[in-house]
């Protein structure tokens, strides 16, 4: 598969309101992408530099996760993604075909893009997992997001980026910690019961 190295500009304002109100990944010296231009690799937001990682396992279609976005996730990035306390990488998990769609549009739209997708796939999911035609709503979403028909489109016919995700996901899968979605990784440690409550004290616990 043909992959190509690109050079990433500065975090850049989002085109809806909805794609915008998370804060944009972090800028990186190099972004590599498919030929279409989805974004290869796990994805992080916050501080390189800050003392403790956080993983988390998500599936796009899972109703837990789509709760945790919604009732715990904007604090946790409040207290402790924004304030540099954190780094937090996504590992998405793929366990059906429209949630591997939904995250190659979220990595079509660019790393300025992501997480502003990841949250609006996340908490607008019981609306586009419902709809009668599911990849149409996804490439709707995109277009909406900033991007144009004929790069969405391009994006979800990438059979090449499709299989470097399954791959990558395939990877990390055998992690023993990883037993479902949401899974919250502290350091080293899975937090049992992901509550705003049981996370801030892992993470204030491993600085």
């Amino acid at each position: 598969m043909k992959r190509i190295l690109l050079a990433a500009a500065a975090a850049a304002a989002l085109a809806v309101s909805a794609v915008a109100s998370g804060a944009p990944a972090r800028a990186q010296d190099a972004v590599e992408t498919s030929e279409s231009g989805v974004l290869l690799g796990i994805q992080t937001e916050g501080s390189p530099d800050a003392p403790v990682h956080v993983i988390e396992y998500v599936s796009l279609t899972c109703p837990h996760c789509a709760a945790f976005q919604a009732d715990v996730f904007p604090q946790l990035k409040k207290d402790f993604i924004d304030t540099g306390k954190i780094t937090y990488e996504v590992r998405e998990a793929y366990f059906d075909r429209f949630g591997l769609m939904a995250a190659v549009v979220a990595r079509c739209g660019g790393p300025e893009r992501y997480f502003g997708f990841i949250d609006l796939f996340l908490t607008r999911q019981s609306r586009w997992a419902r709809a009668d035609d599911i990849p149409a709503e996804l490439a709707k979403m995109g277009r909406q997001g900033g991007m144009t028909e004929e790069q969405v489109n391009a994006c979800l016919a990438d059979t090449d980026a499709q299989r470097a995700l399954v791959g990558m996901y395939q990877e990390y899968r055998e992690d023993p910690r990883f037993t479902g979605t949401p899974t919250l990784i502290v350091g080293d440690e899975k937090v049992e019961n992901p509550s705003y409550e049981n996370l801030a004290k892992a993470i204030e616990a491993e600085m």
